[in-house]
């Protein structure tokens, strides 16, 4: 017989927050909290993603059989539950939603509808506008979701500024 894994103290909260992606069908409101968008490289394994450390010129080479993905996070709150996310969204997306920011405006407090066109789990993700928070000081603080992928990836991702 197996014994319980007791202890007497609850563990320590991890305070991460989880990384979603846009649903394959329907949509959802959300709020954004982050001022700018954050991205990185990373690897598409087959089944899961890690890190990416390579080099501009090794990733232009794609001398290794792993394809390199640009993956881009935005710090949300979804407006029904209120819960906050790092939504995960591709390149094309990240430009399309900065190029429709107005010039000298940053994100922070832009409602989005999330979707995928089409509805499914590989379809487009697509971010529309609907409109802005009237109480940008009511909102959390954004966070970055370094820590996250950090804990996500099991690896210490390089500092310095990202290209969003």
């Amino acid at each position: 017989m197996q014994h319980l894994a007791e202890q007497q103290h609850p563990p320590v909260e991890v305070n991460l927050v989880r990384v979603i992606r846009a649903p394959a069908k329907g949509r959802f409101i959300c709020t954004v909290l982050s001022k700018h968008g954050w991205g990185c490289w990373s690897h598409w394994c087959g089944t899961h993603t890690e890190a990416c450390f390579c080099t501009p010129e090794q990733r232009e080479e794609s001398t290794t059989k792993v394809v390199h993905r640009w993956k881009g996070f935005l710090h949300v709150a979804a407006d029904l539950t209120g819960r906050h996310f790092f939504l995960e969204i591709s390149s094309l997306a990240m430009r399309e939603l900065m190029a429709s920011v107005p010039e000298k405006e940053d994100m922070r407090g832009l409602k989005l509808e999330v979707s995928r066109e089409p509805e499914h789990s590989r379809g487009a993700i697509v971010l529309r506008i609907v409109g802005r928070c009237k109480n940008e000081r009511a909102l959390a603080p954004e966070r970055s979701p370094r820590a996250t992928l950090e804990k996500l990836w099991k690896t210490k991702l390089p500092s310095g500024p990202s290209a969003a």
